[in-house]
C-alpha cells in the first residue's frame, strides 16, 4: 500500500508507512503470545453459517472507508473501523472476522497496533481471522478496532459465479450471499466483518472514494460528498438500523439516480443513463407495493426505499435493492421481482434468519408476497391463481431438480444450494395454505406480531411458529412438523362412486412411492363438487382423521381447485367405479409437458367422452373427443403454467392436472 493511499483516510487515522514495519517486527512475538492465550482456554468458537452460538461482544459499527481508483480492475485499498462493545468484566476476547481475497495490512486496537492470526480452510466456512482485544474493565466496554486492507475484491467464482463483488456493464457492485459456497454471506469479499446474519452491527458507514464520473449507491442515506481533488470525490453513506452483514452492498457506476418522495419516504433508482424513463415506468409502483406490505405487515422499518441496476439478478440488500437491468429496462409495471425484494425488507430485512438454516423465513415470505402483491392488483383469484402455479411448478418441475428438501434445514448439497427454488415455491404456499388454516385476520395479525417481536433482530423457525401461536392461540406444532421439518406433498387418489348413492373417495397415497413421507392431516383441501340438490359445493377439507376422506352424496368432485385455497396437492390418478363395479381412470403424459400432452383413459365405461383443458381459474381453453385411442393435445400455443383436464365419463366428471414448461 503506497503511502498516498494511507494519508487518504477520511478524517479517521493517518498511518505511515513506519508503522507497518514496526507491526512486521512485532509480529512473531505478538503470535507467541496469541498462543500463550489459546492455551489458557480464551479463544472463541467460529459459529458456523449454519449455527449461532452467544458470543461476549456485540458489533455497535462497521465504518468502510474504500478507496477504488480503477473501477474495472476491482483493485481497492480500505479499512473497516469497527467499534465493539463487550460485556463487563470480560476476559481477553477474541474478534473474529471474515475476509477473502483481500489482504490484511495491519490492525490496531484501541490505537495500539496488534497482530492478527488466519486460520480455517479457505475452501469452507471455517477460514478466517482472529484480534485478541485485551482485558477490559466493567467501566470500559468499547473497543474500536481498525483494520487496514487492500487487494482485488472476488467473488464467490466457478460457472455462474453470484454472491461477492463483480464487474459488468461498466458497474462495479457487491451482491450479498453466494449460492454455491459453504459460508453463504459474501459481504466478506469486500470488507472485513463477522459475516454472519445473528450478528447485526447497529450501525453502518460507507465512504467510497471513486473517480468523478462514477456515482456510489449502498444502504442508508447519502450523507456527504467530499471532493478530493485529483479526480476524486468521496460518496459517504450512513444506515442508522441494525442490518445482517450479508445485507450491506455498494455499486460503483455511471448511475442516474431516479428520485421520488411518496408519504415522506425518498424512493430513489440508481440505473445506467439509457434506462431512466424505462426505469420511471418499471418501478412506478412500487409506493403501491411499499403500501400494500405496510398495511399487511406495518410500517416500513427504513429510511429509504432503494433499487440499483446489476446484470446478475435481483438481492434485497437493506434499503438498497440489487434489480436485474432487464427487468429494469422491462417497463413491466406489475413487476413482482420488484415486488419479491421489497417484501424482504420486512421478512429478511427487518428480521433476518438467525442463521442460514432459517433462509426459508425469508424467500418463502418474499415469493408469497407475489401472490399477495398480484391479489392487491386483480383479487383473490388471482392469488390462487399464483399459488397454485407455484405449487405445481414445485411438484412437477423444482422436486425432480433439486430432490425432496425440507424448508427449515434443507439439504444443500447439489444439485440443491444455499438458495434452492425449495424454498421458494414450496414455502410460498406453505404460507399461503397456513393462512387458509388460521383465516386472513389471524394469519395478517400474527405476522405482524411475529415482526414486532423481533424487529431490527433474528428469529428461527421456532421463533415464528412461536409467535403465531401465541397471537391465534391455534397449535401448530403438526402444521410445522409436517409442511416445514418434513419433505413431500400429498398425492392424491380420487375415486368416483356413481349410482344411486353417490359418493367421492379422497385417499392420500403418496407412501405408496415415497415411504417416509407423513399423511399430511394439516392439508386444507380446496374442492368442488354437486351435491344431492345439484348444488355446486366449493369447500376446504381436511384429513384430520386418516388418509381417506369421504364425500357422500358428491358428484363431478374436482380436488385442489376453488374459490378458497391453493395445496401442496397433486391428483395422481381419478377413477370412475360404476354400479356394475367396473372402473375407469385417467392418466395425462408427459407431465410437465411442452408442445403435446397425451391423455389417456382406461376401464370399461363409454367408449366415447368429452375432453376439456382448463387453466387454473377453470376457463375452458379448447375441447376435444375421444374416442377409445390415446389423445394427443396440442399444447405448444399454452403459455408456461398449471392446467387441468376434465373428462365427462360414465355419468361423472375424472380431473388430472399438469404443467406445460417452454
Amino acid at each position: 500500500m503506497s503511502a498516498s493511499i494511507l494519508q487518504l483516510r477520511l478524517g479517521h487515522i493517518v498511518v505511515g508507512p513506519f508503522f507497518f514495519r514496526f507491526c512486521a517486527m512485532r509480529h512473531l512475538v505478538t503470535l507467541l503470545v496469541l498462543a500463550v492465550t489459546y492455551h489458557l482456554g480464551t479463544a472463541q468458537e467460529l459459529p458456523s453459517p449454519l449455527t449461532w452460538i452467544p458470543l461476549g461482544y456485540s458489533i455497535q459499527e462497521y465504518d468502510v472507508s474504500m478507496v477504488v481508483n480503477e473501477p474495472p480492475s476491482r483493485s481497492m485499498q480500505g479499512e473497516n473501523r469497527i467499534t465493539v462493545e463487550r460485556l463487563p468484566g470480560t476476559a481477553d476476547t477474541v474478534l473474529m472476522l471474515h475476509l477473502r481475497g483481500l489482504v490484511i495490512d495491519s490492525v490496531t486496537v484501541n490505537g495500539e497496533g496488534r497482530t492478527w492470526t488466519t486460520t480455517g480452510d479457505q475452501s469452507d466456512w471455517t477460514y478466517h481471522h482472529r484480534v485478541v482485544l485485551g482485558q477490559r474493565t466493567v467501566n470500559a466496554r468499547i473497543d474500536t478496532v481498525v483494520v487496514y486492507y487492500s487487494g482485488v475484491m472476488t467473488n464467490e467464482g466457478g460457472s455462474g459465479a453470484w454472491g461477492g463483488v463483480s464487474y459488468d456493464d461498466g458497474v462495479l457492485y457487491a451482491l450479498g450471499v453466494t449460492f454455491a459456497t459453504p459460508y453463504v454471506s459474501a459481504t466478506q469479499h469486500w470488507a472485513p466483518v463477522l459475516d454472519h446474519p445473528g450478528y447485526k452491527p447497529q450501525r453502518f458507514t460507507l465512504r467510497c472514494t471513486v473517480p468523478t464520473l462514477y456515482r456510489v449507491a449502498s444502504v442508508g442515506m447519502l450523507d456527504t460528498i467530499v471532493d478530493r481533488g485529483n479526480g476524486l470525490h468521496t460518496y459517504v453513506w450512513k444506515h442508522e438500523h441494525p442490518c445482517a452483514t450479508y445485507l450491506l452492498t455498494f455499486g460503483i457506476g455511471p448511475f442516474v439516480a431516479v428520485e421520488t418522495t411518496h408519504d415522506g419516504i425518498p424512493h430513489v433508482a440508481f440505473v445506467q443513463p439509457r434506462d431512466t424513463a424505462n426505469a420511471a415506468i418499471s418501478l412506478s409502483l412500487v409506493p403501491r407495493m411499499r403500501r400494500t406490505f405496510e398495511r399487511l405487515y406495518g410500517t416500513y422499518p427504513f429510511e429509504k426505499v432503494g433499487y440499483m441496476s446489476t446484470t446478475k439478478g435481483a438481492m434485497e440488500h437493506q434499503t438498497m435493492i440489487a434489480l436485474n437491468t432487464q427487468i429494469v429496462a422491462s417497463r413491466d409495471t406489475v413487476n413482482l421481482v420488484a415486488a419479491h425484494e421489497l417484501a424482504h425488507q420486512w421478512f429478511g430485512d427487518l428480521v433476518s434468519p438467525r442463521d442460514f438454516r432459517h433462509a426459508w423465513l425469508t424467500e418463502a415470505f418474499a415469493t408469497y408476497n407475489e401472490s399477495a402483491w398480484l391479489e392487491e392488483l386483480f383479487g383473490f383469484t388471482r392469488y390462487l391463481s399464483s399459488q397454485r402455479q407455484n405449487a405445481t411448478q414445485y411438484i412437477n418441475a423444482i422436486s425432480r431438480t433439486e430432490g425432496f428438501l425440507t424448508l427449515e434445514d434443507f439439504a444443500r448439497a447439489a444439485p440443491s444450494s444455499n438458495y434452492p427454488a425449495t424454498i421458494y415455491k414450496k414455502g410460498a404456499v406453505v404460507l399461503g395454505m397456513l393462512r387458509a388454516v388460521v383465516g386472513d385476520s389471524l394469519f395478517y395479525g400474527a405476522l405482524q406480531s411475529y415482526l414486532r417481536s423481533h424487529a431490527f433482530g433474528n428469529a428461527t423457525t421456532a421463533d415464528f411458529f412461536a409467535s403465531v401461536e401465541a397471537y391465534t392461540g391455534v397449535d401448530l406444532s403438526t402444521f410445522r412438523s409436517e409442511w416445514v421439518e418434513q419433505s413431500g406433498w400429498a398425492r392424491l387418489d380420487v375415486h368416483h362412486f356413481t349410482g344411486t348413492e353417490p359418493a367421492v373417495e379422497i385417499r392420500q397415497i403418496q407412501r405408496d412411492w415415497q415411504p417416509t413421507w407423513p399423511i399430511f392431516t394439516t392439508l386444507p383441501l380446496n374442492v368442488t363438487y354437486v351435491d344431492a340438490s345439484g348444488t355446486t359445493v366449493d369447500t376446504i377439507v381436511t384429513f384430520s382423521q386418516g388418509p381417506v376422506v369421504r364425500i357422500a352424496g358428491a358428484r363431478s368432485l374436482r380436488a385442489n381447485v376453488g374459490s378458497r385455497s391453493a395445496a401442496l396437492a397433486e391428483v395422481v390418478r381419478t377413477t370412475s367405479v360404476l354400479e356394475d363395479g367396473s372402473r375407469n381412470s385417467l392418466e395425462v403424459t408427459p407431465n410437465p409437458a411442452h408442445n403435446v400432452i397425451t391423455i389417456s383413459l382406461s376401464g370399461q365405461g363409454a367408449s366415447q367422452a368429452d375432453v376439456v383443458i382448463v387453466d387454473v381459474s377453470g376457463r375452458t381453453l379448447s375441447r376435444h373427443t375421444w374416442n377409445g385411442a390415446p389423445l394427443a393435445v396440442d399444447t405448444s400455443l399454452l403459455s408456461s403454467g398449471a392446467y387441468t383436464v376434465v373428462v365427462a365419463i360414465g355419468g361423472t366428471q375424472l380431473a388430472a392436472s399438469f404443467i406445460v414448461e417452454h
